[in-house]
């Protein structure tokens, strides 16, 4: 009760944390596809940053496959508000055959065009000489 008024204090819950206690992760997630040509490798990603992540791809601050490979044509990503959505949706992509893939970004990008440069506001890269192995 509050003091003087007899009635019931209402205690407002924390902002992120749901009736149960779980923390509720609701937040800018996204899952995406780069690759370095149409008939070359795919790489599936995700992160809460689509410009800052991307421009790591493009900039070579990625180590491993992205950076091997040169692999930083954004060709198709979607939003989500929840991570753990957005998690499952990566593995399941990542899980999927080269074929339903590339289905998943003709369905919404045709011609494989750039989308940071598209949808992004990036500029164009210049073409770099193929990696070394």
């Amino acid at each position: 009760m509050t003091e003087g008024t007899g009635e019931e204090s209402v205690i407002p819950a924390k902002a992120g944390i749901s009736a149960n206690g779980h923390v509720l992760r609701s937040h800018d997630y996204y899952v995406y596809i780069l690759c370095n040509r149409r008939d070359g490798p795919l790489y599936v990603g995700m992160t809460n940053d689509v410009v800052r992540r991307i421009s790591e791809h493009r900039l070579g601050e990625v180590p491993g496959f992205t950076k091997q490979y040169r692999i930083h044509r954004l060709v198709w990503f979607e939003h989500h508000g929840d991570v753990d959505v957005a998690i499952v949706r990566e593995k399941r992509i990542k899980r999927w055959n080269r074929d339903w893939k590339m289905r998943l970004v003709a369905e919404i990008n045709p011609c494989w065009d750039d989308l940071a440069v598209t949808k992004l506001g990036m500029p164009h890269l210049e073409r770099s000489p193929p990696a070394r192995g």
